[in-house]
């Protein structure tokens, strides 16, 4: 969770701020993650704001908000590339450092806000998640009663955006409000909390540096198989063959194709006991090749081959006696 930096100094560009994050899968840490704002990037960030007259009065709840969301947003990134390659980060301890080059997109986070329940009908924005006493909510959107919202007044309601609002958050119920000066903002006046927290009771702050219970919840991408080339199995087999005449000689071939169907099967899928035994079959088939001396046993001549051979002819006795599976890592 955010929290100050008490070893910071107190500067005149931005007040020591480093959210803190930690990310975990069944209990375990995977990784904590600090985002601390240099010095020149603090007050280059905050002289652009104060010299936008829309931002005028609050730069640093503006600046800290963004550093919140630079965070998130870069763990969330992180923890779904750390399942790609099935590896811990290194250090688990990190320090993220925002400087001067990262200011515009800094600055650019502050006016960006995503809701999953802002949905668009044609040229006009709904807002799905309306409260039942809001009487602006005239419209239907995929069954959902839907109020009339724009982007100007999303950024301005209290209910969190997507990339902040706490995963456990449910049926949010937003109304319109009317604060007097002849404007019009829309508000969140109650919600759900998946957690039973009582925090509950104060939904605007549900969000990545609000609540101490808040928590997001990272999906991650299941893995895309890469589609194999039709030539990587006879080429894997050509490797095969020639390690084994490297190791036994150039006129020793271990794999020696009587048919070309033979082959072309093993690169099929086996998803039953016939198949199983059909491709099991056809491996036997191919390896069939002379093979000589090993240089590194006392084996005769051709044993290899027969060992080779009697491990298929073993495995493919045990897939027809059963049970039999195959295990995907």
């Amino acid at each position: 969770m955010p929290e100050p930096d008490r070893r910071g100094m107190p500067t005149v560009g931005h007040p020591p701020f480093v959210p803190c994050f930690t990310a975990t899968v069944d209990g375990r840490t995977l990784v904590r993650a600090a985002v601390r704002v240099s010095f020149e990037a603090g007050a280059n960030a905050r002289a652009h704001l104060e010299r936008s007259g829309f931002w005028r009065g609050h730069p640093e709840e503006l600046l800290n908000r963004a550093l919140v969301k630079y965070g998130t947003r870069r763990l969330a990134l992180l923890v779904n590339e750390m399942f790609e390659v099935d590896l811990l980060p290194s250090p688990v301890r990190q320090t993220w450092e925002v400087t001067t080059d990262d200011v515009d997109g800094l600055l650019a986070l502050i006016d960006d806000k995503a809701c999953d329940y802002q949905k668009r009908h044609e040229r006009d924005l709904f807002c799905t998640a309306a409260a039942p006493g809001d009487m602006t909510a005239t419209f239907k959107n995929g069954g959902r009663r839907s109020a009339p919202t724009s982007r100007p007044m999303c950024r301005r309601c209290e209910l969190p955006g997507s990339d902040l609002l706490c995963s456990h958050l449910l049926h949010p119920q937003v109304t319109t409000k009317s604060p007097g000066d002849g404007t019009v903002v829309r508000s969140v006046v109650t919600a759900m909390c998946d957690l039973g927290s009582n925090n509950i009771t104060r939904p605007g702050r549900c969000h990545a540096g609000g609540h101490s219970c808040w928590q997001q919840v990272v999906e991650v991408d299941e893995p895309r198989p890469v589609p194999l080339s039709p030539l990587g199995l006879p080429e894997s087999f050509d490797v095969l063959d020639a390690m084994w005449r490297l190791a036994f000689g150039r006129t020793r071939r271990l794999l020696s194709a009587g048919t070309t169907v033979g082959p072309a099967a093993l690169a099929l899928d086996s998803t039953n006991r016939p198949e199983f035994e059909s491709r099991l079959s056809a491996l036997a088939d191919l390896i069939r090749g002379d093979v000589g001396q090993c240089p590194t046993c006392e084996e005769p001549a051709g044993a290899q081959e027969r060992c080779l051979r009697r491990g298929v002819a073993r495995a493919a006795r045990r897939a027809r006696a059963g049970p039999w599976f195959i295990r995907t890592a």
